[in-house]
């Protein structure tokens, strides 16, 4: 969402994830290991919503920021 922003910033992006654990929910599955993983992990979900810089320029900015990203790009890793 930062580098999107930086590249267009007028423009207002929602960051959204969203993690369903319950889909490789096996009902016949009554192991320990199966328990366990179900105990452990669940559905969730989050956004963030920001506004580039340029959006509201005379709205005071509040609330966290980015102060730094990095992308790293891993040769030969198409099949990982």
């Amino acid at each position: 969402v930062n580098d999107y922003l930086r590249g267009f910033p007028d423009h207002v992006a929602v960051l959204l994830s969203v993690e369903l654990c319950s889909l490789t929910l096996q009902p016949d599955d009554t192991s320990i290991p199966a328990l366990i993983g179900l105990c452990l992990f669940g559905d969730g979900a989050a956004a963030v919503v920001a506004a580039g810089a340029q959006r509201s320029p005379s709205t005071p900015r509040q609330g966290p920021r980015v102060v730094a990203t990095r992308s790293r790009l891993l040769p030969d890793t198409v099949d990982v």
